[in-house]
């Protein structure tokens, strides 16, 4: 069963017209089986709203994250499909947030850790958050989750330079998704673009702990970072393109084999367009889909 971020008959129909004129090379990676690349010149679409991308940096032990959470929850469900959020369990930050005692799981990676020194250099106490990795208060990390709402806010209000959105269909019997990424410039755009895509797990249930010794051993862990299906730097896209002009449509087919430990039914598929050109790390727009 395939989900839709948005609905565009005329993009599906156009893109089944065009997409033999201008298509990328197959490429193989070891975390994919396949990635194929296409791109056509279309009626530029009309511009739709931004949505927000949020890097949540959290851990088990981190007393105040429930709160962060619970923040970021409110915000999404009081501006629908608006938020994207990606959480990520990392292993060194200034304070060692380690799976809580009694655990089940340990929900730290690898490349949310490498990732956070990628961009968050200076990511120490959580909770701590990337909001579309913009500078506020000079600094695209911020600390303080009390003031979250505020600039995710401001962000909503900005206006994108492309549309997106994700197709996914899942074959339970190879574990095996099929992810598109489509992305629709309304504007023009000259900078170099790269795509991100990561596969998240939500719901899963084990220990957190709160302030004053508190301990919940039923906490619903959200969004939760299981891999990147591209570079953590972003995979350059249309690179042969100076100026990706409005109206250029860009698609990224992906095939991935989903980790038997993982439940299908609870995993989304987040991607998101963003600059990653000397200290413009900025985000331009996001999509998220449910995997099946």
């Amino acid at each position: 069963m395939k989900q839709f971020v948005t609905t565009s008959l005329a993009l599906t129909i156009t893109s089944l017209f065009y997409s033999c004129k201008e298509k990328g090379p197959m490429i193989n990676l070891a975390t994919q089986e396949t990635i194929i690349d296409t791109t056509y010149l279309a009626t530029k679409e009309l511009q739709r709203p931004r949505h927000i991308l949020i890097e949540d940096f959290t851990g088990a032990q981190c007393t105040n994250c429930p709160a962060a959470t619970k923040l970021l929850v409110n915000i999404s469900n009081n501006n629908p499909d608006r938020l994207h959020i990606i959480a990520h369990h990392t292993y060194n930050t200034a304070i060692l947030y380690a799976p809580a005692v009694g655990h089940k799981y340990d929900l730290r990676t690898q490349k949310g850790t490498d990732l956070a020194k990628m961009f968050y250099p200076g990511l120490g106490n959580l909770p701590a958050a990337g909001i579309d990795r913009a500078m506020n208060n000079g600094s695209i990390l911020q600390n303080d989750y009390t003031q979250w709402a505020n600039f995710i806010n401001s962000r909503l209000n900005v206006n994108s330079p492309a549309n997106m959105k994700i197709e996914s269909s899942y074959d339970e019997a190879t574990h095996s998704a099929t992810i598109q990424v489509i992305i629709a410039y309304t504007t023009d755009i000259a900078a170099k673009q790269y795509l991100s895509v990561a596969i998240t797990e939500d719901s899963i249930t084990d220990v957190q702990d709160f302030p004053f010794q508190a301990v919940d051993t039923a906490y619903t862990f959200r969004h939760t970072l299981r891999d990147y299906l591209t570079p953590l730097s972003g995979s350059e896209i249309l690179d042969k393109y100076t100026t990706k002009e409005a109206g250029r449509v860009y698609i990224r087919t992906l095939k991935y084999t989903i980790n038997s430990v993982w439940k299908p039914e609870q995993c989304h598929i987040v991607a998101f367009l963003h600059n990653n050109n000397g200290n413009d790390k900025m985000i331009l727009q996001s999509a998220e889909s449910k995997l099946k």
